[in-house]
């Protein structure tokens, strides 16, 4: 596993390896930065006992710490980091289908023992994964993922995407509910991607994968108390078929912008389409200067669609593929 460092004038460093000594095969990579650009690298080392090891580097690329041991899950499942502007970390990870996390300092050093995602001490039969983190306002995080309960109290809470919200301090603050369905064998709902803004707003995207349907792109925005912004669930892009097939879409978002990216191919043997949509920030719903023309793709052609999109108002750059 590798990675590169990109300026703001868009300059690549040369690729450098997080644990060149690594034993095992190196996969589901995640990364996070803060304020002055120090970052963290995490990433599965699939040996003989999966392990998930963390490195930090400053700006400049030097090592600050690492690799350090963050969890030993049970099979070959991805993590996931969020970062604060002042360097602390949080990382998540699947453990007995249940999401632990744990916040770590930015050398390296365990802030908490390692504790559930959901802030629940039940015992039910719940099977959770594809945890995704955000850092929140005030030096807390959010945290949101996917849930099967056999048990549920109601047929339609069976499966679920969840989320909790962690204060600075590691203790739980509000916990909730984007999305819930009946268990019905074959519908699911595709990792989620989560963003926050320091005002504490929320953004996150999802697909609802179905084989007897065609794929469901849905977003939902969150206030700083968790209420639902707009509509409580959107779709993100159009032109979706039976024959479509939408990759899990990424999210990011700041104090000035949303942004959302995703792969798509409309038929069966068609090439993707690396597309992506920009929108004004929660906190101040302005304008968005469209993004330049041209690039993109390996020389493939470009255009910008305005689309509005329910309260997000997105805008979509598609880069098709050359």
């Amino acid at each position: 596993m590798q990675f590169v460092r990109i300026s703001t004038d868009g300059d690549v460093s040369t690729t450098s390896s997080p644990d060149a000594g690594a034993s095992g095969g190196q996969c589901h990579p995640a990364v996070a930065m803060d304020a002055d650009g120090d970052f963290a690298v995490l990433w599965l080392d699939d040996n003989s006992v999966p392990t998930h090891y963390l490195r930090t580097f400053q700006a400049n690329g030097s090592a600050l710490a690492g690799p350090t041991l963050v969890a030993t899950p049970n099979g070959n499942t991805p993590a996931a980091l969020a970062m604060q502007r002042d360097g602390t970390l949080m990382a998540a990870w699947r453990t007995n289908n249940i999401l632990q996390g744990r916040r770590i300092s930015l050398n390296g050093t365990s802030l908490d023992a390692a504790a559930r995602l959901d802030g629940s001490a039940l015992t039910a039969s719940l099977i959770q994964q594809d945890p995704a983190l955000a850092a929140d306002q005030d030096g807390g995080f959010a945290a949101l993922w996917s849930e099967f309960n056999p048990n549920a109290d109601t047929e339609d809470m069976e499966v679920t995407l969840r989320g909790q919200r962690w204060h600075a301090d590691g203790t739980a603050g509000d916990a909730f509910l984007l999305a819930n369905m009946a268990n019905n064998g074959s519908d699911y709902f595709s990792a989620p991607s989560l963003g926050a803004d320091s005002e504490g707003n929320l953004a996150a995207a999802w697909v609802l994968m179905s084989p007897h349907a065609p794929d469901a792109p849905q977003a939902t925005a969150l206030d700083a108390d968790s209420e639902v912004i707009g509509e409580p669930r959107i779709a993100w892009t159009d032109g979706i078929t039976s024959n479509s097939d939408l990759s899990t879409p990424r999210l990011a978002m700041s104090d000035e912008v949303i942004a959302l990216t995703w792969s798509h191919r409309t038929e069966y043997g068609e090439p993707e389409q690396l597309q992506m949509r920009l929108a004004p920030p929660l906190a101040d719903p302005a304008t968005i200067p469209p993004p330049a023309r041209g690039g993109g793709g390996g020389g493939g052609a470009s255009w910008l669609l305005l689309w509005p999109l329910a309260a997000l108002g997105l805008m979509r750059r598609r880069i098709h593929r050359g």
